[in-house]
């Protein structure tokens, strides 16, 4: 789980700030693609927090080809879900 800069999500009627976000692969290929499940949360980390939206992203082969660690893999997730990590 990294912090974000908080964005507002509509969740049950009322708009909260999401300022984590929760990453992990759910497939890779181990060749060109790699597919993640993404949960945006409000809270702290060190607490349970409440979750408010969730999706999937996928890399392209080019992508996949230059992801070689965390912090490349933080950079495309930031890029694709157009996130600021703090």
């Amino acid at each position: 789980m990294k912090y974000i800069q908080p964005i507002p999500i509509w969740n049950d009627g009322k708009i909260e700030n999401a300022n984590i976000l929760n990453v992990y692969v759910i497939h890779d290929n181990l060749n060109d693609s790699a597919t993640f499940f993404y949960s945006l949360l409000s809270g702290s980390i060190d607490a349970i927090p409440n979750l408010l939206a969730t999706g999937n992203i996928t890399m392209t082969p080019e992508d996949y080809a230059a992801w070689v660690d965390d912090p490349t893999l933080y950079a495309w997730i930031s890029k694709t879900l157009n996130l600021t990590f703090i």
